[in-house]
């Protein structure tokens, strides 16, 4: 019997705290979270500021703040926050907000669809005894990151500014242009030249923080897209191989059934038939 390895990267969500935060007055100086805080301006208007970089936020913007990176918040007068503490975690223990290092204010083009969603979380956070209670806070809080990141696409994507960087954004770039070239040759040489460090000491750093080096990452991430291209496309091998930076159709082959243990057309016969009607497949 083969066992399948998961076909897609899963994002795991980790929330802290959700609420709905009145005040006559705000005057938040210096303070700091271990984990991400995401906190949307309902009404007033609000001074931002970690290591020296001002920003206004007015109503309908939503404040993004790093863990471990100190910031403060003032208002001279009164306002409506909806904030939560989270973490968003991927493959590797890859931070989702690092590996997409969105600006510290996202303005909303739908402020009532993130308020409407928002409310959703916070009622089910409040609700301890509900059934489930777990999965609709994830759902949710998925759901809000998600049209985040929809904003800040149409925004251009306007990425943290080193006042906004901690060490631990240290190697996410190099993940960002593996996985934007996935394609392309990528050598150990140049991820090093990227890092501006030398290849032997990008490989010590790098799999300290992630528990692999760069190249079997790259790795990594090619079989997963071959995994996720044979599940959603009809492409033969030999196009797969070449979308994934993969040399040919028997390297992706050879590597497919090491890491997952089942080739890839068995793979996709698999999904094929998970994705076929339960009737058509049981007259």
């Amino acid at each position: 019997m083969q066992t399948l390895k998961s076909a897609q990267v899963q994002w795991k969500a980790q929330v802290y705290t959700v609420e709905e935060a009145t005040y006559d007055r705000l005057d938040i100086a210096n303070i700091v979270y271990p984990n991400w805080i995401i906190s949307h301006v309902v009404s007033g208007e609000v001074v931002t500021e970690s290591n020296h970089e001002e920003h206004v936020v007015q109503a309908g913007g939503v404040m993004i703040h790093p863990p471990f990176l100190p910031f403060s918040e003032r208002a001279a007068g009164p306002g409506i926050h909806h904030w939560m503490s989270l973490d968003l975690i991927g493959a590797h223990n890859v931070e989702f907000l690092r590996l997409y290092p969105i600006g510290p204010v996202i303005h909303l083009a739908d402020p009532a669809k993130y308020q409407a969603i928002f409310r959703e979380l916070l009622s089910h956070w409040l609700d301890m005894d509900a059934p489930f209670r777990d999965m609709s806070v994830t759902n949710e809080t998925l759901r809000l990151v998600t049209l985040l990141m929809k904003n800040w696409k149409q925004e251009e994507q306007p990425i943290r500014s080193s006042a906004f960087m901690t060490g631990q954004d240290r190697f996410f770039f190099l993940i960002r242009y593996m996985s934007e070239n996935i394609e392309k040759k990528i050598t150990r040489d140049l991820l090093a030249d990227q890092a501006h460090l030398s290849p032997n000491y990008l490989d010590k750093a790098f799999h300290k923080a992630y528990g692999m080096n760069p190249m079997q990452m790259l790795r990594e991430m090619r079989l997963n897209k071959a995994k996720s291209m044979l599940e959603s496309t009809g492409e033969t091998l030999a196009s797969i191989a070449t979308a994934c930076g993969l040399n040919d159709a028997a390297y992706l082959s050879r590597q497919f059934h090491n890491t997952f243990g089942t080739t890839p057309g068995k793979y996709r016969n698999y999904m094929q038939m998970a994705k076929a009607s339960y009737l058509s497949l049981h007259p």
